[in-house]
């Protein structure tokens, strides 16, 4: 490329035609502009593929599209860095947008905010877009009307064009966002594993935060995975089909276009060794969730779902000392109601325990007795569940908690 470059400049004049060039495609393409703004920064195919996904995220924004991205990669890879980079990007190209990022703390926030404000005021920045300023000093300008703190940074005569960043479960009524970036809403595990602080954080996010959306705007969510009840998982449990999800395990469970199983996502800046050493520090669900994106729910019980594996081989029947179907039945009229749900459980001679039949839910036949499909679906899957009782057992499931001898 420099050797190229050479070729080309021979004049002042095809310097200038050359500067004009790069500063044009950092303007048009975010990886140019990453690039640029960090020129001695340690880059791989991992920032390229999250760069990528995000310049079509801002593509189909401005299409209209009201894309929602979902971000889950290891600690320390620099994903809250590209975040900062594209919200810089964003505002360079519409400096009118309004932008809210919210996290589980203000030093989360605030550093965003410290990170944009010496982008901002960067002489590379300035001439890649020049027509995007905030105030010179903190709340000091010719102009008093814009702002620049720790929580708000206003453009200068861009009116309403603006980044805010608060915390989770902080004050943002009365503000409207174009640009929605959620990082890591959860502080860690001991949080996300209490049921009333996952509520509170969505009750936040979905009262406050997703209401303060344009008719336009887009979504980007970004954090580490601690639960599969967390804020990205109830998400996708809603808008899964609508929303693009990124995950980049910390080392590669299968073969990927990029890389191989057992590779590391940044090898050069997290190598093998590394990764591994981490791994011994944690649980094993820690490290699911903390490195690899993949969480799983911890139980304290007599029967450690941690614990549970998946077995590829059918059981040996002369090996089962007993067995138990159990149904947990709906009992709610609620549109919203839980599944009713049944499963066989074995009791092994080795001391195991074998869960061998987990049918898809039933729906509630009170919740659904309008719906004449649902109703159709939940006869045909208890003639199936109570044909396959028949051919494991010779008797007929009764529809409740059963021991019986399998032999």
């Amino acid at each position: 490329m420099q050797s190229a470059l050479a070729e080309i400049i021979r004049t002042s004049d095809d310097v200038d035609v050359v500067d004009k060039f790069i500063l044009q495609q950092a303007r048009d393409y975010f990886w140019n502009f990453h690039v640029l703004i960090h020129p001695t920064m340690l880059q791989g195919w991992f920032q390229y593929d999250v760069i990528r996904n995000l310049q079509e995220f801002y593509e189909d924004f401005i299409l209209g599209k009201r894309p929602k991205l979902v971000l889950s990669s290891p600690p320390q890879h620099g994903k809250s860095t590209l975040m900062v980079d594209f919200v810089a990007w964003v505002a360079g190209k519409n400096p009118t947008l309004q932008t809210i990022f919210a996290s589980y703390s203000d030093k989360l926030g605030e550093r965003a905010n410290s990170e944009l404000q010496r982008i901002f005021d960067s002489p590379m920045y300035q001439r890649i877009f020049w027509g995007t300023k905030i105030p010179i000093a903190a709340n000091v300008t010719s102009d008093t009307r814009y702002k620049r703190n720790s929580e708000l940074i206003e453009f200068v005569d861009n009116s309403p064009g603006s980044f805010r960043n608060t915390t989770v479960n902080g004050q943002i009524t009365g503000f409207s966002l174009d640009l929605g970036v959620i990082d890591d809403p959860m502080k860690g595990r001991a949080e996300a594993t209490s049921l009333a602080n996952r509520d509170k954080t969505w009750n936040w996010l979905t009262d406050d935060f997703f209401s303060r959306f344009s008719d336009h705007a887009g979504m980007v969510m970004i954090g580490t995975r601690w639960h599969v009840d967390d804020p990205i998982g109830r998400w996708l449990a809603r808008f899964g089909d609508s929303t693009k999800v990124l995950r980049y395990p910390a080392i590669a469970e299968v073969d990927e276009p990029h890389r191989k199983k057992g590779v590391p996502l940044f090898e050069e800046h997290k190598s093998l060794d590394f990764l591994m050493e981490r791994k011994k520090l944690y649980t094993d669900a820690a490290w699911e969730s903390l490195y690899q994106g993949a969480p799983y729910v911890v139980s304290g019980g007599a029967i450690p779902i941690e614990k549970l594996k998946v077995l590829n081989v059918m059981i040996n029947r002369k090996d089962v000392m007993h067995s138990v179907r159990y149904v947990d039945k709906a009992g709610s009229e609620n549109a919203d109601s839980a599944f009713t749900a049944c499963v066989l459980m074995h009791k092994m001679k080795d001391g195991t325990y074998v869960i061998e039949h987990v049918p898809r839910p039933l729906v509630s036949p009170r919740a659904r007795t309008k719906d004449q499909d649902s109703s159709q679906r939940r006869q045909q899957s208890l003639r199936q569940l109570r044909a396959g009782d028949r051919a494991r057992t010779g008797k007929w499931g009764e529809g409740k908690c059963r021991e019986h001898d399998p032999q």
